[in-house]
Formats: C-alpha cells, structure tokens, sequence
C-alpha cells in the first residue's frame, strides 16, 4: 500500500485516538519515601495485631502486602524498622527486624528486607524470603 505524508499522517492520528487514554495504565513513579515508610508501619502493625493482609485491601488508599510468613499464619509479635532506607529504582527498600512465632509457638527473630511502591498504587512485597 502505497500512503502520501496525508495518508500516514491520518494513519497515524488514527492510531493515536484509538489507544486513547482509557487504554492507558497509571506509569509508576518515584516512591515516595515518607508515605512508603508509613504504609510498611501501618502493614506491620495490622499484622502485630492479628488481623490479616487482606484487611488492608479494603482500606482508603489501599494497601497490598506479599509477606508469606504472615500468610502461613506466623504471629508477628514485635518489629523495628532500620533507619536506613534505600531507593532502588521506583521502590524503598527496608530493612526489618521481625520478632515472630510459628502456628506451634516457636519465637525466632529474622532480618527482612521489604521493597515498598507508592505509585501507581501502594505494594509492600517481602524481597529475601
């Protein structure tokens, strides 16, 4: 097919408006450092207190956690987060200390490294385990 610079001009506006920006995904950006530090608290804390991953899910803005231990029903029982952060690429990268019991009541303490997204949406993903 042979197109004039009119043809793939209308081409390509054609392409352009079919794409549209309903079709378009929100593009991540720079963690914020501050709001990813407070979700990890806000998370772990709602983990110290029993309740489960999924409850952070349906609160405002929403908060989705990947941690296995906690998924296999490890009690976190204390926990201190390291003062020092590290952004890796669109991510805070946290160092943890977990103080936590298995479902038969054995207390271990770990290091854990947790990366946190702020944008497009709120992700805590436990990266060493």
């Amino acid at each position: 097919m042979k197109y004039g610079k009119t043809g793939l001009a209308l081409v390509f506006l054609g392409l352009v408006l079919a794409a549209g920006p309903g079709c378009r995904r929100p593009a991540a950006q720079a963690v914020d450092p501050a709001r990813a530090r407070e979700a990890l608290k806000t998370a772990l804390s709602t983990w110290q207190k029993g309740e489960s991953a999924d409850s952070l899910r349906r609160q405002s803005p929403s908060i989705t956690v990947a941690e296995t231990k906690w998924k296999e029903g490890h009690r976190l029982v204390r926990y201190e987060i390291a003062d020092k952060d590290q952004v890796v690429g669109y991510d805070l990268e946290c160092h943890v200390l977990l103080v936590l019991k298995d479902p038969k009541g054995k207390q271990t303490e770990e290091k854990a490294v947790f990366t946190v997204s702020t944008s497009p949406a709120v992700v805590i993903v436990r990266a060493d385990g």
